[in-house]
């Protein structure tokens, strides 16, 4: 699979402006690039093996051993995306918390799933959903978004003023286009998406994409752009605005946009 070809536009018009302004940063700090590299890299080994401890001693370890099925999503997911090392993949108590996580440290990669999250799409044998949830978070790896080298490298254009949060946004997009078409169904997609809005296991089943979608129409201009500006997600609505056009631009078969 060609990720690259999945980018969201944005996300690289915005990476290369990063990259162009951390560039000329980095050039004014050359002399003092070391003393910022040697205590950055000491600090994420350190941190990447107190993640590893947390993570072996209080989250369970997906294998084939230990919930075979989603392992299974993994390594095919992994497989068409040609990630020559596969996360390793837990699932954590969050507590309520919906979520999913990757996470590239010095030590290695991995991927954090909340229980409830998990529980969300399994209640309801919903796997294309659970698939749209962990390609996700496999594409955040495979697109770059947390090399840690890459992060370390744009972190002077993080400091300018709305940047980084619209670099953020636009990465979330492009992870949202590969996992779509890695889960192979557009619906399943956008309702893993409405899924994490709602929260709830008894009303996930019911959700109306059409309506959910229309909301959009009702947010503020003003205050829709205020609030998208400080995030580092786009809002829901949009997420599943943007697969919708994509899914039609591919000639992918979608339910009503």
């Amino acid at each position: 699979m060609n990720v690259n070809a999945l980018r969201h536009e944005k996300e690289e018009a915005y990476l290369y402006l990063a990259y162009g302004i951390s560039g000329l940063l980095w050039l004014t700090l050359i002399w003092f690039a070391w003393a910022i590299l040697i205590p950055v890299m000491l600090f994420s080994w350190i941190t990447g093996l107190y993640l590893k401890a947390q993570l072996f001693g209080n989250a369970v370890k997906v294998s084939r051993s230990q919930f075979p099925e989603i392992q299974q999503i993994v390594d095919d997911a992994a497989g068409k995306l040609g990630l020559t090392s596969v996360p390793d993949v837990f699932i954590a108590n969050g507590q309520g918390v919906l979520n999913a996580l990757a996470i590239r440290v010095l030590s290695g990669r991995y991927m954090i799933l909340y229980g409830d999250l998990v529980d969300l799409s399994l209640d309801r044998k919903a796997w294309g959903e659970l698939t749209m949830i962990i390609s996700h978070e496999l594409a955040h790896h495979r697109l770059g978004h947390i090399s840690i080298w890459r992060t370390l490298f744009l972190w002077p254009a993080t400091t300018v003023p709305f940047l980084g949060g619209a670099y953020a946004r636009a990465c979330e997009l492009s992870a949202d286009r590969v996992a779509m078409v890695l889960t192979g169904d557009t619906d399943a997609a956008c309702n893993a998406l409405v899924s994490l809005s709602l929260g709830s296991r008894v009303l996930a089943g019911q959700t109306n994409l059409r309506s959910f979608i229309d909301q959009e129409q009702s947010v503020p201009s003003m205050f829709g752009l205020l609030q998208e500006l400080y995030s580092t997600h786009p809002r829901m609505t949009k997420r599943i605005l943007e697969l919708k056009k994509y899914a039609q631009y591919q000639g992918l078969p979608t339910g009503p946009a």
